[in-house]
């Protein structure tokens, strides 16, 4: 963390912080002796879950106006083949669960997944599913387009004048 002259290179920061931190749960495993039994096989998974959903989130509210996880759908970030109940699933049930719950709604599921898995598939028992590794992996070529694309215009966007205003409010 540091101290920066802009909120553009604040927020590069910090994304680059969750995706990194994101990629060390994803990696490590869990002691058995510490989370219990089948641990082994188990990563952070919700701190991991939470911080991608919360990358989305974020690059969400500067690109799109309206459901910030619609950017799940977008083909120049995230091209995940969702509906909307899709994406509304994901909202509620997973990030807004884990943010304010501390837990998922039963009825879903974490898991590590591969490179080679869908992100997102709703399971043969009806249970939707949302697959760590391939996350990271679109959340890592989302977070290239949007730096790539969206850096230069954030001045302008409506979530950085809001952000603006709430520091203004600070000044007075």
């Amino acid at each position: 963390m540091a101290i920066h002259a802009s909120p553009e290179s604040m927020l590069v920061e910090s994304l680059r912080e969750y995706f990194f931190v994101a990629e060390m749960c994803i990696q490590s495993r869990k002691d058995p002796q510490q989370f219990g039994t089948g641990a082994e096989y188990g990563c952070y998974g919700y701190p991991a879950g939470l911080l991608l959903l919360s990358i989305a989130d974020c690059i969400g509210s500067y690109v799109l106006k309206g459901n910030n996880f619609n950017i799940l759908r977008e083909s120049k970030y995230y091209n995940l083949p969702l509906s909307e109940k899709d994406v509304k699933i994901i909202d509620e049930y997973y990030r807004n669960s884990l943010v304010h719950n501390g837990l998922l709604i039963p009825g879903v599921a974490l898991e590590i997944g591969s490179d080679t898995d869908a992100v997102y598939l709703v399971r043969h028992d009806g249970m939707p599913t949302l697959r760590l590794t391939p996350f990271l992996n679109a959340t890592r070529i989302a977070l290239e387009t949007f730096f790539k694309e969206n850096l230069p215009s954030l001045k302008d966007s409506k979530t950085m004048k809001r952000i603006k205003d709430k520091s203004d409010y600070l000044d007075r």
